[in-house]
């Protein structure tokens, strides 16, 4: 669904000029994908599945969002049996951190006053991506990474469990 917008944005937005400036490129791509990822979430849940108000469905949405992605995303390779451990880690923790993304949007669609929380999502979507580009610009190392981005997913689960608890208790 915002695939084509998206490829057309980037095409225009991350031209041959930008790719000269890799830093410029990483962080514009991140801040693409978080916008688009979690703007698309919310035109979701508030147009195409706005009676799916369930806190289920925030987290089959993310799960259905982040597995599609993997999908997508995927590709068959030769790798050792570290490279596919640590293959099936990043994995669960994009799920993890889709679900999590999902809660965020969810409660900015379900409940009218806490759009701040669209934004939020924007924003940490934006920072994960970030902290990926890092890693492809060999900034941090690969061992750096293993630790950073699990610690960074859990910070954004904490905070969107305590968002989830907070709404919980309000009716939809």
């Amino acid at each position: 669904m915002i695939g084509l917008p998206r490829g057309l944005v980037r095409l225009v937005i991350l031209n041959d000029e930008i790719k000269q400036t890799p830093w410029l490129y990483y962080i514009l791509s991140a801040l693409l994908a978080g916008l688009f990822e979690e703007v698309g979430r919310y035109v979701v849940f508030k147009r195409i599945i706005p009676n799916n108000d369930r806190w289920s469905d925030a987290i089959a949405y993310g799960i259905g969002h982040a597995m599609t992605e993997e999908v997508i995303l995927s590709h068959l390779s030769d790798c050792s049996v570290y490279e596919a451990f640590w293959g099936a880690f990043e994995v669960a923790c994009g799920v993890i951190f889709s679900i999590a993304m999902s809660v965020l949007v969810f409660v900015s669609v379900h409940h009218a006053d806490n759009k701040k929380f669209m934004y939020i999502a924007v924003g940490l979507h934006t920072l994960m991506d970030i902290l990926g580009s890092l890693l492809l610009m060999h900034i941090i190392s690969f061992e750096l990474s293993i630790i950073i981005i699990p610690l960074f997913t859990a910070g954004v689960c904490v905070y969107a469990y305590r968002v989830y608890k907070e709404y919980d208790y309000i009716q939809l």
